[in-house]
Parts: C-alpha cells; structure tokens; sequence
C-alpha cells in the first residue's frame, strides 16, 4: 500500500483541477490547530477489473473534545486527477459498514463497480467540510478475475452413531463450488473435533471420486466414508466436525460445522496402566527426572480423563504436591515444577518431568492412577526407586 497522506487544503487546489476551497465553507478549531483530525486509511491494496465486489473503507480520526463531525467524504480520482465517481460518504453510526459508533473510525461498504474498473491506480481522497485538512490513499485496479475461495453447501452427515458395529460404513457428504471451477479446488477437509476438546482428534479428507454402486458422483459432491474404528479408539460422545476447502492459491473457505453423537453399549470398564516407565535408582544431582505411563481403556482413549500419581517420601509421609497429573499433550506444557515433558500427542503415553530435590536420598514409592468419564478408576500401579 502507497503512503498515506495528509495535505492541508490551501496547497491541494494546486493538485487537482477545479477544486475550490471556497465551495467547502472551510472553518478550523484553533485551540486544535496542530493537532492532524485523520489519522490513517484502511482500504484494499488491490481490486480486480472483471470481479465486482464490496470491500469496506475505512478513516481512523483523532478523538477532539467535543468534535460534532457526523462524517467523512470519499471522492475518487483517476492518475490525472479526473473526479470518476460520485463521491461516498463515511459515517461513525453502526450503519453502511461502520461497526462501533463513536469510536472516530468513519466506515462504508463500497461496490467495486462503482468506482470505474479499467486498469490503473486510483486516488481516494478523503475529507470533511469542517476540517482544515484531506486524506489521500491510493487503490488499485488488476485487469483480470479475482481469484475466490471455494463455497461449502448441502452438509449430508448421520446424526448418531453406534460404536459397536465396527464394520458398518458411514458417510458424510457436501457440496463444494469454486467459483474458477472444480480443477480449482486443491482439498476439503474436516476436523473433528473430541467434546470439550480445543485441538482436532482427528482430521479428514473428503473426496470427489464418487463410490460406484453406493454413490454416484456429482459435480460439486465430496463424500468421506469412516467406520466406527476410526471413532472407537478415541471414545465415544458429541463431536464437532469443522469442514472448510482450500483452493490451489490457498484461498480458505468459510466453515460449515456438524454434530455426530457416537455412543456404545457395551459396559464402561476402568482404563489400565499397562507399563511405568521409571528408573529404579537415580542420583540426587541429577535434577530432573521423566515419569512416564502407558495407559489404555477399551472403551477408548478419549474415555480417559485423567492420569496422575501420588508421592510418599522416604519417611512414609506423602509429599506435598499430591497429586502429580501426567499429560499426553506432546508439548513443553509449563506446569509448576517444570514442563510435562511429553513427547508425542495422543500416543496413550502420558508424561510428567519432576524436580529431584538435591541431598533427599532415600526410598521413594509412586502409585500411579487413572479415571475415565464416569470415574472408573483403574488398579493402583506401585513402583518404588532409589535416589542416592
């Protein structure tokens, strides 16, 4: 974007052709006299010829005790500064485009057909009757087609689903269009979404091959088919599945959002801590130690809720962080005592890194813990080391 510019009236008649100050009943506030009223223009870099469309123009003003300026006008030039357009006007209302009235940012939503679209740079000039003062941006015109993103509709997905049929298929269909047609369209995708999880359990791709005899493939349909493995492994209830397209300019989509509930009838049983990973003897210089836990639940990973274990020191008194959570984030989380020291996501791995306190020899226990959904706890896994 060129430079915005701020030129005081009395020059700017020597810029442009038939431009009259006396026609805007020019009046300043001296008490402001140094004092700028614009601020900055927000406008597009970039419009394109054979694309119409509405982009918002924005003024940022500075705030003036007791100012009454209700709005801003916006003339548009050519290179030769030839007034092409009627001029808009910018209002501070909530109206046309402006979204906080007061808050001295003057808004409209402007159609590019309205300014004249043949190739070339174009002078926006902005200004107020009761200001001393003018505002100039520039815009410019690309001959050609505005590349857009690809446009989601038809979202076809099953309601509920029961985890217990492993081989049953299920599908998911939706309709993409590209507004530069289908070889446009690079992927869409889906991410699904575990309940009251702010990551993606997992992601898929939806594909337009069409599944002959099942389905027949259309124009603008993409189809994903899953069985209820894929959801099993991460536990059943009410996920979110965000879908949206990329195109081969990677233009993103606006998103379409659907709900799946994946239930089971089979008995809810308690997770298992198959494997401890702790060494049996450590020394007290060593500073930090990893603590890890492999933990699995038939009725999912995503059934499991927590994994944590609790300290006893050597004198059989328990330590007074208790409880210790372990994490299967795979990252450096920032936990009290040092990070979680995962180190892959979602592996049925659960971590803790622990501070080894200098000169505390001795025997040590851990029992270590785990609770799914509906608080079924697994057995108590014991492992004693030595620190020396």
């Amino acid at each position: 974007m060129y430079n915005k510019i701020i030129i005081n009236l009395i020059f700017i008649s020597f810029l442009i052709p038939n431009y009259k100050c006396s026609e805007n009943n020019i009046t300043s506030n001296n008490s402001h006299l140094n004092l700028p009223f614009f601020k900055e223009a927000v406008v597009p870099d970039t419009l394109y010829t054979d694309t119409s469309e509405s982009f918002l123009v924005e003024v940022k003003a500075e705030k003036r005790v007791n100012s009454n300026i209700r709005y801003v006008l916006m003339r548009t030039f050519d290179s030769s500064y030839n007034l092409i357009s009627s001029p808009d006007t910018l209002y501070d209302n909530s109206y046309f485009g402006d979204i906080v009235p007061g808050d001295f940012i003057f808004s409209r939503l402007i159609y590019s057909s309205s300014i004249k679209s043949s190739p070339g740079q174009y002078f926006l000039e902005f200004s107020n009757p009761e200001i001393n003062e003018i505002l100039l941006d520039t815009i410019l015109f690309t001959q050609g087609e505005k590349n857009l993103p690809p446009v989601l509709s038809n979202l076809i997905m099953p309601d509920t689903i029961l985890l217990d049929n492993p081989e049953t298929k299920y599908y998911i269909f939706l309709d993409v269009v590209d507004p530069q047609g289908k070889n446009d369209i690079k992927e869409v995708i889906g991410k699904i979404y575990y309940p009251y999880f702010p990551v993606p359990s997992l992601d898929i791709i939806l594909k337009h091959d069409g599944i002959p005899p099942d389905i027949l493939k259309s124009e603008d349909n993409y189809v994903y088919i899953f069985q209820p493995v894929d959801i099993a492994r991460i536990g059943a209830g009410e996920y979110s599945i965000l879908f949206y397209a990329v195109d081969k300019k990677d233009n993103r989509s606006s998103s379409l959002y659907g709900k799946i509930y994946f239930y089971s009838e089979m008995e809810n049983l308690p997770p298992v801590i198959e494997h401890i990973n702790l060494p049996d003897t450590i020394s007290s210089a060593a500073g930090t130690i990893l603590i890890e836990a492999k933990v699995t639940d038939v009725n999912g990973r995503g059934d499991i809720e927590k994994v944590y274990f609790n300290s006893f020191l050597p004198d059989g008194s328990p330590s007074s962080g208790n409880p210790f959570y372990m994490f299967d984030d795979g990252s450096e989380l920032s936990l009290e005592g040092g990070p979680s020291g995962d180190r892959i996501k979602d592996d049925g791995i659960y971590s803790r890194r622990v501070m080894v306190p200098p000169s505390a020899e001795g025997n040590y226990l851990f029992i270590f813990y785990a609770v799914d959904k509906v608080q079924n706890i697994s057995d108590a896994v014991e492992h004693y080391f030595v620190v020396k």
